[in-house]
């Protein structure tokens, strides 16, 4: 009885650490909420600085998102909490009508992250092949 216990004091604290290092990042600058700060994605991105971490509730976000030249962690809440049905309930639709997220630019780098999100409804044509679903340039 006290090693089960042990093990679920163990299971607790190991969850705790998981959220304390997943959410760290967002506690050292700056963490705005979509819808709670601003209504889309897009808005949120442009409000943000370097560093900072935008985390995205659950729900259908039909946008076509220009994230350029800042390096951010943008995600669901997969990133404070680990739970993977995040990734299917928070959704950035494009609505065919052009790419539903373009990324990069000359100051972007590896400290940007993109995470967490369904992607879909993207849009390109032959004669511009870098602006579907998830282009970099």
């Amino acid at each position: 009885m006290a090693n089960k216990a042990t093990k679920m004091q163990v299971k607790k604290l190991f969850q705790l650490f998981f959220i304390f290092v997943m959410g760290f990042p967002a506690m050292l600058w700056g963490n705005i909420n979509v819808p709670n700060d601003y209504s889309t994605i897009q808005a949120a991105f442009d409000a943000s600085t370097d560093g900072d971490t935008i985390l995205v509730q659950p729900g259908t976000y039909y946008e076509n998102l220009y994230l350029m030249d800042k390096n951010v962690v943008l995600g669901s809440l997969f990133l404070t909490t680990g739970d993977t049905n995040y990734i299917s309930s928070t959704i950035i639709d494009g609505s065919n009508q052009d790419h539903t997220v373009e990324m990069g630019g000359d100051d972007i780098d590896r400290s940007f992250v993109l995470a967490g999100f369904t992607i879909q409804n993207g849009y390109t044509s032959d004669s511009n092949w870098w602006s579907g679903v998830g282009a970099l340039r």
